[in-house]
C-alpha cells in the first residue's frame, strides 16, 4: 500500500525531481542494473556473513570462558556492556585509517556491532541451562568441556539463532557504512555513488536488494529454527530440554 501511494502521488503531482522516482522506476533500475547489482550484493553479502560469522565464533568463546571462570566474567562483562554502549558503527572511518581499503574493514564492522548482541544471546542460553542437570553432572565428576558441550550448547541454540536474526541486519549495516567510506565496490559503495550524484534510482536500487538480502538472510534462520529446535516454539522450557542419553553418555566415558 506504500508503495501504491508513492507510485500515485509521484504520476498525480508529476514530480520529476531525480531525488523523488517512482517506485516503477527503481523497479526498472533494479531490472536494467541486475548485473552490476548482484555483483554488489555478493561482495556486501560475504563480507556481512564474515563478520557475523567471526562474531559468533567470538561470542562462542567469551561466553564458553564467562560460564566456567568468575575471574574471565569480571573482565568479559564491562567490556561487552561497553561495546553494546558505544556507537561502534562511527568507528567505520578509524577502522578503515587502520586496516585499509577494500573488505577487511567492512568485516571488521561487522564483527563489531554483531559481537555484543551475540555474546549476551549464547551466554543467556548457557545460563538457561537445567541447574539440575548442572548439578547431577557436577556429582558425577564430568569435566567442564564436556558439561559445556552436553548441556549448554544444546540449550543455547535458541538463543543463538534468536541472537542472528536479530544481528543480520546490524552486519549488512555495518558493511554498507565500512564501504561507503573505504570501498569501491558494494552495495555501500553503489548508495554512496547514488548520493552524490543526487540520482536517487540506483541509491533505492541498492537499498531494495540490501532489504532483499535482509529478509532472505532472516527467512533462512527462521526455517533452520523450524528444522533443527522445533520444540523451542511450543513450550519456553522445551529450549533447555536435554534428553536423559546424554547422562548416559556421560557415565559411559566415565567408565572408559
Amino acid at each position: 500500500m506504500l508503495l501504491l501511494a508513492w507510485e500515485l502521488v509521484v504520476r498525480v503531482l508529476e514530480l520529476r525531481s531525480p531525488t523523488i522516482p517512482p517506485p516503477s522506476r527503481v523497479f526498472l533500475e533494479v531490472l536494467k542494473e541486475a548485473l552490476q547489482l548482484k555483483g554488489d550484493a555478493w561482495i556486501t553479502g560475504i563480507e556481512s556473513l564474515d563478520g557475523l560469522l567471526l562474531a559468533l565464533a567470538a561470542g562462542f568463546l567469551l561466553a564458553g570462558l564467562d560460564s566456567t571462570s568468575k575471574s574471565v566474567r569480571r573482565i568479559t562483562e564491562p567490556v561487552i556492556s561497553f561495546m553494546q554502549r558505544m556507537p561502534m558503527i562511527a568507528l567505520a572511518p578509524l577502522i578503515v585509517t587502520w586496516i585499509g581499503f577494500g573488505s577487511a574493514p567492512a568485516v571488521a564492522v561487522s564483527f563489531l556491532l554483531c559481537l555484543p548482541p551475540l555474546a549476551v544471546n549464547i551466554k543467556a542460553g548457557f545460563d538457561a541451562a537445567p541447574n539440575e542437570i548442572l548439578e547431577i553432572l557436577k556429582i558425577m565428576d564430568a569435566p567442564r568441556l564436556k558439561s559445556l558441550w552436553k548441556v549448554r550448547v544444546p540449550s543455547c541454540l535458541p538463543f543463538v539463532l534468536n541472537g542472528i536474526k536479530t544481528t543480520i541486519p546490524l552486519a549488512l549495516a555495518g558493511a554498507t557504512v565500512a564501504e561507503f567510506v573505504g570501498s569501491n565496490a558494494g552495495l555501500g559503495y553503489t548508495i554512496i555513488y547514488g548520493a552524490s550524484r543526487t540520482e536517487a534510482s540506483p541509491l533505492l536500487a541498492a537499498l531494495t536488494v540490501l532489504a532483499l538480502i535482509a529478509l532472505i538472510s532472516s527467512g533462512i534462520v527462521c526455517f533452520m529454527e523450524r528444522t533443527l529446535i522445533p520444540w523451542a516454539r511450543f513450550s519456553p522450557a522445551g529450549a533447555t530440554a536435554i534428553h536423559i542419553h546424554d547422562l548416559h553418555t556421560f557415565s559411559i566415558d566415565r567408565a572408559d
